[in-house]
C-alpha cells in the first residue's frame, strides 16, 4: 500500500483510557502484534492530556517513558506511530486537564501571576468533561486564543515531540483531536492562526511527517469549523471523524456512499484529500436497529449495523478511497470492550461495540475486510475526486452539506 495509512486508534482492550495510568508493556505488545497481522500500518496513540501534563507548567516525565516503550513496541511490530497531543475526544465525552477549565482555583492563581487574570467565556453547550476518571460539568478555558493555554500546549510539544521527533517509528504527529466540542472557536481566522502557529511550533521541535488534525463532522456544518482550508492552509492534514453522527445526517448509519461524500466535500472544499476516522456499533442480528445514546453533550439516536454490512462497507469503499487518494483511514478504537471508559455515565455506549476485534480479543467481519484489502497489490493510478459546488458553501453551511449530501445520495441510492 505503499504511503497509503491504513490505522486504528489504540486504547488497550481491558484497560481503555487508563492505557497510560495502568501502563502494561507486555499486553501492548500482544495487542500491536494483533492489529499488524491483520495488515495495519499505523497506530493512533492518544496521549491522554491530563496524564502527560498534569498541571500547565509540568509535563509528565513518567508519561515520557511509558510513551518511549510504547513507541518501541510498535517499532518490533513494523507498525508506525501517529501520537495525539491533546486527544480531547474520547468515547464520547472530552477529557482533558482541571487546570484547562473554570473548575481549577490553583491554576488560576498560578496562571494569572504570568499572564493576568483568566476570562472565562460561557460554552454554547457544556459536554460532559472528564478528569481523574470523575465526570464534571463546567465551562472550558479559550484553548485556541488565551495565552496561558498556549503556553501550556507549547510546553508540552516541547517535551513531547522534542524528545520524539525523530523516533524511527513515527508517521507523524496529531495536533488536537475535536477541540471544537470542547471550546467552540470564536471565528475561522482563530483556527487558522492556531492551527498555523501550532503546526510552526512542532516543526520548530523536529517534527517529521505529516502533521494532522482531527476535526469532526460538526466542523462541516459551522461557519468557524475548524474548516477544512483552514487545515491545509496551515500545512496540515485533516483528519475527518464520522464518530458520532450529526443531525445533518439524519442519523445515517456509516455507508460506502457516506464515506465517499464526506471526501469529496472535503476535497472541494481544500483541494487536498483528508484521512477518515470511521467505526460503527455493529451488533449480530441488528436489522436495521436504533438506540438512544448521547455523544459529546448531544442526545441522539444511533444506528445499528450488522458486523457484515459494516464489514461490506468498508470493503466496499476502501479500494475506491484509496484510489482517490486519500491519504489514510483510521479506525476509532482497535476493539471493542466490555466495560465503558471511566466514568461510566460521561462516555457514549455505542463506542464500545465500534472495534476490529471483539472484547475477547478474537477478529470480526471488519477485520477480515481489512486483512483483504491490504493483501492487495498497490493501486498506480489515481482516480479524480468528484467535485462539488461549493462557491458559497460556509454562508449557510448546515443547509448547505444538507442539500449536497441529499444530491450525492439521491443517484446513489439503490
Amino acid at each position: 500500500m505503499n504511503d497509503f495509512s491504513l490505522g486504528a486508534t489504540y486504547w488497550p482492550r481491558r484497560k481503555g483510557s487508563l492505557l497510560w495510568t495502568k501502563f502494561d508493556r507486555g499486553e501492548i505488545r500482544e495487542e500491536f502484534q494483533q492489529l499488524a497481522a491483520i495488515g495495519l500500518n499505523t497506530v493512533r496513540l492518544p496521549l491522554r492530556w491530563e496524564d502527560f501534563q498534569p498541571r500547565p507548567e509540568r509535563v509528565s516525565v513518567t508519561a515520557l517513558r511509558m510513551l518511549e516503550q510504547a513507541l518501541e513496541q510498535a517499532g518490533d511490530a513494523r507498525l508506525r506511530v501517529v501520537p495525539t497531543l491533546f486527544p480531547l475526544t474520547v468515547a464520547g465525552a472530552v477529557h482533558l486537564p482541571v487546570w484547562t477549565t473554570a473548575d481549577s482555583y490553583a491554576a488560576d492563581l498560578t496562571l494569572s501571576t504570568k499572564f493576568g487574570p483568566l476570562l472565562i467565556v460561557r460554552n454554547e453547550q457544556r459536554p460532559p468533561l472528564v478528569w481523574e476518571h470523575t465526570k464534571h460539568a463546567t465551562e472550558v478555558r479559550d484553548l485556541w486564543t488565551n495565552p496561558a493555554m498556549r503556553a501550556a500546549q507549547r510546553l508540552l510539544i516541547a517535551e513531547v515531540i522534542g524528545n520524539f521527533g525523530d523516533h524511527p517509528a513515527l508517521h507523524g504527529w496529531e495536533l488536537g483531536s475535536g477541540i471544537e466540542l470542547a471550546r467552540a472557536p470564536s471565528s475561522a481566522e482563530v483556527v487558522t492562526d492556531w492551527l498555523g502557529e501550532t503546526i510552526d511550533i512542532a516543526r520548530d521541535y523536529r517534527a517529521q511527517g505529516p502533521i494532522f488534525y482531527s476535526a469532526t463532522l460538526r466542523s462541516l456544518v459551522r461557519r468557524e469549523g475548524p474548516r477544512p482550508e483552514s487545515i491545509a492552509q496551515a500545512g496540515g492534514v485533516q483528519v475527518l471523524s464520522l464518530v458520532p453522527p450529526e443531525p445533518a445526517l439524519k442519523s445515517q448509519p456509516l455507508n460506502d456512499s457516506l464515506l465517499r461524500f464526506v471526501t469529496a466535500l472535503t476535497y472541494s472544499l481544500s483541494k487536498a484529500a483528508p484521512v477518515l476516522l470511521v467505526g460503527a456499533p455493529a451488533v449480530a442480528n441488528a436489522g436495521g436497529r436504533s438506540f438512544a445514546d448521547q455523544a459529546y453533550g448531544r442526545s441522539i439516536e444511533q444506528p445499528l449495523l450488522d458486523p457484515d454490512q459494516y464489514a461490506g462497507a468498508i470493503e466496499t469503499a476502501l479500494p475506491e478511497l484509496h484510489t482517490w487518494g486519500i491519504p489514510g483511514l483510521w479506525f476509532t478504537h482497535a476493539f471493542c470492550y466490555p466495560e465503558p471508559f471511566l466514568p461510566q455515565e460521561a462516555h457514549s455506549r455505542r463506542e464500545q461495540m465500534m472495534g476490529l476485534f471483539d472484547t475477547t480479543g478474537d477478529e470480526l467481519p471488519v477485520a477480515a475486510a481489512v486483512q483483504r484489502f491490504a493483501q492487495q497489490p498497490d493501486v498506480e493510478q489515481k482516480a479524480s475526486i468528484p467535485p462539488l459546488d461549493v462557491e458559497d458553501y460556509w454562508n449557510d453551511p448546515a443547509a448547505n452539506f444538507q442539500r449536497l449530501w441529499q444530491q450525492w445520495h439521491a443517484p446513489h441510492e439503490d
